[in-house]
């Protein structure tokens, strides 16, 4: 059976604007084990603007250390990550290798809210290929039709085209008939 893996999560306490506590952390992680998740990768949001690295990392830990004791079979595995958001010059930021997922070659990469400039492109692409590391986060569908066009893989969250007719065409969603249980018919959307 293939594991189910959540790869974006706001699960630590007290480091972001997801989880507030430790009782509000555990109830999160509660429900995505009884909704099948597996796995939990838990990305507090990084902003090179107003933190730096080294105790982003420590905070991290942190609020990880205090709720490691409560995990259980219960709960998903909980491994760490971070939402990074793009920044001049992230490309070649020292010690970036250590804002990925598990210290592997992924980064949740969120990038600027408003078209991309080709500099932006080109950082991203300096994170592809002279790093070999990348995974994207688009949280508009907006966003996602203005830049589509660009040499870059998107991973895109569902939530974000489902209300927007261009987006999902725009990534090969289409609408298709369903019979609903009242006989009438209703949409749903297919890869």
């Amino acid at each position: 059976m293939m594991e189910v893996i959540d790869f974006h999560s706001h699960v630590l306490p007290g480091i972001d604007d997801g989880s507030k506590n430790i009782e509000t952390s555990m109830e999160m992680l509660q429900t995505s084990k009884a909704s099948g998740v597996d796995r939990m990768i838990a990305t507090p949001h990084f902003y090179a603007d107003c933190d730096r690295i080294e105790r982003f990392l420590e905070r991290r830990k942190q609020a990880y250390l205090s709720i490691a004791d409560k995990l259980s079979d219960d709960t998903p595995k909980l491994l760490l990550g971070a939402e990074v958001a793009f920044f001049e010059g992230i490309s070649q930021a020292e010690k970036i290798e250590a804002l990925t997922i598990c210290d592997s070659n992924l980064m949740l990469l969120e990038m600027p809210f408003r078209t991309w400039r080709q500099s932006d492109i080109e950082e991203v692409k300096q994170l592809i290929y002279k790093k070999k590391f990348f995974t994207y986060h688009c949280a508009s569908g907006a966003l996602y039709e203005k830049n589509r066009k660009q040499e870059i893989h998107f991973r895109i969250n569902g939530a974000s085209c489902y209300d927007s007719d261009k987006c999902r065409k725009s990534v090969g969603l289409e609408t298709e008939p369903d019979a609903a249980s009242d006989g009438k018919k209703k949409d749903r959307y297919m890869c």
